[in-house]
């Protein structure tokens, strides 16, 4: 018997931040409620304990509503430490 996974994600039409900025500047009420999104979404993995640890404008994405999604969760952990440290290579 063969097993198949698939995983099923949300297609960020409208690309990401990085590459809107690309293009041209957002203007202040746009910006303005990307970075609350941002806010939010993160509030939301804190309380879930989970670090990113890979925030970047590449990795903000745009759906065709115009909201936030987060994504490339490929670096992040899940914490229950309310501290964490950074070192350096």
């Amino acid at each position: 018997m063969n097993i198949v996974y698939f995983l099923a994600l949300e297609y960020a039409v409208n690309g990401s931040l990085y590459g809107h900025l690309q293009k041209e500047p957002f203007i202040e009420h746009k910006a303005a409620s990307y970075m609350f999104q941002i806010v939010d979404a993160l509030a939301y993995l804190q309380k879930k304990n989970v670090i990113h640890r890979d925030l970047k404008l590449e990795n903000i994405l745009l759906s065709i509503d115009d909201n936030i999604k987060i994504s490339d969760f490929g670096l992040s952990i899940h914490s229950s430490r309310r501290r964490t440290s950074a070192s350096n290579l």
